[in-house]
């Protein structure tokens, strides 16, 4: 921003430009947005979790030896 700021732009129009160019780039090509939910998502979304709790009881140690 600060540069765009240097080169004359306002503080909001830098922020604009920043903003478009960096936080929200323009889609790229080939790549399209499926408008319909993920049926997996729930179902992933369960397993990454369930992967997790287990990494976690393997490197807890066995309070029973």
């Amino acid at each position: 921003m600060s540069s765009l700021e240097e080169a004359g732009y306002r503080e909001f129009e830098a922020w604009e430009i920043v903003r478009e160019r960096y936080l929200f780039p323009p889609q790229e090509p080939g790549v399209e947005e499926d408008d319909e939910p993920d049926p997996w998502g729930d179902l992933r979304q369960e397993a990454i979790q369930l992967r997790n709790d287990f990494l976690k009881l393997a490197h807890e140690p066995d309070e029973d030896l």
